[in-house]
């Protein structure tokens, strides 16, 4: 019988660095806008750190948020969304795959 090893995403609850640009116009200069906390599903991690950053740049001044690996924008971590198309894939119902 052959055995299936999963490798899923990691998650991590602090963002382990900072961006190198702005995302939008790719400027350097980044100031540190804020930092809160956003609720995640995952079943490890209930909440991860985010940060926030705005651009320097005269004509840009747009602010993002910089999520650590493994979180993103969705309210699910990477790893349970994984985690999820697996089981679709293998034949789980959607109600399914939610419990």
């Amino acid at each position: 019988m052959a055995i299936i090893t999963l490798r899923l995403s990691a998650v991590n609850s602090h963002p382990a660095d900072c961006p190198a640009a702005c995302r939008y116009c790719g400027h350097a200069i980044l100031q540190k806008w804020a930092t809160v906390t956003k609720p995640v599903r995952d079943s490890q991690v209930n909440q991860v750190v985010v940060h926030r950053y705005r651009c320097g740049r005269d004509r840009c001044q747009r602010t993002f948020r910089h999520y650590p690996p493994g979180v993103e924008r969705a309210d699910q971590s990477v790893r349970l969304q994984q985690l999820a198309a697996i089981g679709w894939t293998l034949g789980l119902s959607t109600r399914g795959v939610i419990r």
